[in-house]
């Protein structure tokens, strides 16, 4: 695996040459008519990667996935502006797309930005998630922690590996359900946002209801809050998120969902083109392997995070660790996962970006067997992150 890695860096170095004249800055596509603009983002993104797991069978490949985003914005004369966003998947595979269950819509919401705040209503991130600050990363969507595209097949099923136990560090109880949500303006450093989710559904609040059963949660509250100030050379960064939920219909042992965030980033600028930033985060829920429907009275679920950026022009060199358990709940096992990711990036533009990397972790459990008949299982891969943005 190590020739593998120096390899993708080669890689990446024999790119850098192109940045110059052959990839000028594309804007992203707009239409004006009247006061109103329409807006289409496009995020295409995926790796090439060599893996090796135990017990596995397949040994690498390609993961890829495309996110449209269209956006329609009316600005109003004294400034606020109403808007209607969508973010539509209009492809991915089986180890790479996004982390809202795969569906072609993926948010649709409408929103409404004043002189006093951001209102939003519809299908979007909570408060908690949207404000987060984790740590920097060289590359998002193949990260260990909070990641869109993964390496490692489970032969049992056909599909990622890590879905068993999706870690973030960031507060994702209510994921893209239909929600209600006010963000403040920034004042004095400081942003909060707060959220109401009626139940565990997609579409528009309180007109679309998830299915009655047991343990589900409904009428969820979440928070945020963002804290950024500079001091000279040096940028703070902070965050806190919460949730509470309220279960129905609930069985022995069960209990409304609790799940909250403490994470921090520090940035230092040596230079115009040179800043270091190191942070990370603690998440701890209630919900085993942070599903808040099998939220447990005596369970713990617990992840941390750090990591570290070193970014030089078009240059970004970065290290992330991640360490996650969730507790044992009566015949659930106790899983346990480590891990950490080296990876150097490079922009060849301001839409094309280029990371090779090298991830590795290890997942166990305190029964049961995974795909390959032990409680452990070790995963290893190289890869070549694209990621090409309007």
């Amino acid at each position: 695996m190590r020739g593998v890695a120096w390899g993708l860096l080669a890689a990446v170095a024999a790119c850098a040459d192109a940045r110059a004249e052959i990839l000028p800055d594309i804007p992203t596509p707009s239409v004006s008519i009247g006061n109103i603009q329409l807006l289409v983002p496009v995020d295409v993104y995926g790796a090439g990667y060599i893996a090796r797991q135990s017990g596995g069978n397949d040994p690498g490949g390609l993961a890829a996935a495309a996110l449209v985003s269209p956006e329609i914005q009316y600005p109003l004369d004294n400034g606020w502006t109403f808007g209607l966003r969508t973010a539509l998947l209009v492809y991915h595979d089986r180890l790479a797309g996004d982390n809202y269950g795969n569906d072609i819509i993926e948010k649709a919401y409408a929103y409404w930005q004043t002189a006093y705040g951001r209102l939003e209503v519809g299908q979007q991130d909570g408060a908690a998630y949207k404000l987060e600050a984790t740590g920097p990363l060289v590359a998002g969507p193949p990260a260990i922690d909070d990641a869109n595209v993964t390496f490692f097949i489970d032969p049992t099923t056909g599909k990622a590996f890590t879905n068993f136990f999706p870690v973030r560090s960031g507060v994702f109880a209510t994921s893209n359900d239909a929600k209600i949500s006010y963000y403040s303006p920034r004042l004095i450093d400081l942003q909060v946002g707060v959220s109401f989710t009626p139940s565990e559904t997609k579409g528009v609040p309180f007109l679309s209801h998830a299915d009655n059963g047991p343990n589900r949660q409904r009428n969820i509250l979440e928070a945020g809050a963002n804290y950024a100030h500079g001091y000279g050379r040096l940028t703070l960064h902070a965050y806190a998120g919460i949730v509470f939920g309220h279960a129905q219909d609930r069985t022995p042992g069960h209990q409304a969902a609790r799940d909250w965030a403490l994470g921090s980033e520090v940035d230092y600028k040596f230079s115009d083109d040179a800043v270091l930033a190191f942070g990370g985060a603690y998440r701890q829920s209630r919900g085993y392997a942070f599903d808040i429907d099998q939220s447990f009275s005596s369970s713990n679920t617990h992840a941390a995070h750090a990591t570290a950026l070193l970014t030089k022009g078009p240059w970004e060199f970065g290290f992330e660790y991640s360490d996650a358990v969730a507790g044992a709940q009566g015949a659930l096992p106790r899983l346990m996962e480590t891990g950490y990711e080296p990876a150097v990036g490079y922009a060849l533009s301001s839409n094309l970006q280029l990371t090779a990397g090298y991830q590795h972790a290890d997942y166990s459990r305190s029964s049961g067997t995974f795909y390959n008949g032990k409680r452990e299982v070790t995963l290893d891969a190289g890869f070549l992150y694209f990621e090409f943005k309007l």
